[in-house]
């Protein structure tokens, strides 16, 4: 892609539509509190709202518990997110 600045603004809104900072932001909850009940670091939430790494099961059945979501939802939602990502690098390579 030519363009790097239109891709870090892609990636930046694509960054923000992640499943777990949604409702993270939409109910004012800090990433130290996902990880805390979780039991995580708080790297690991950020990491994880990053695209950078995706929970393991148990972790995705915890924060789908948290969220208040069924844990096949949450992975369902999750894989649409990560897959919008893979579908744009493949347009703009």
């Amino acid at each position: 892609m030519g363009n790097t600045s239109t891709r870090a603004k892609w990636m930046l809104k694509w960054e923000a539509t992640n499943p777990l900072r949604v409702w993270r932001t939409t109910y004012s909850i800090s990433r130290e509190h996902v990880a805390t009940t979780v039991g995580v670091s708080y790297m690991s939430v950020r990491s994880w709202e990053l695209g950078f790494v995706v929970p393991d099961l148990d972790r995705m059945d915890a924060l789908a518990d948290l969220m208040g979501e069924k844990s096949k939802q949450l992975q369902l939602d999750w894989a649409q997110w990560r897959n919008t990502r893979e579908a744009f690098m493949q347009r703009h390579r």
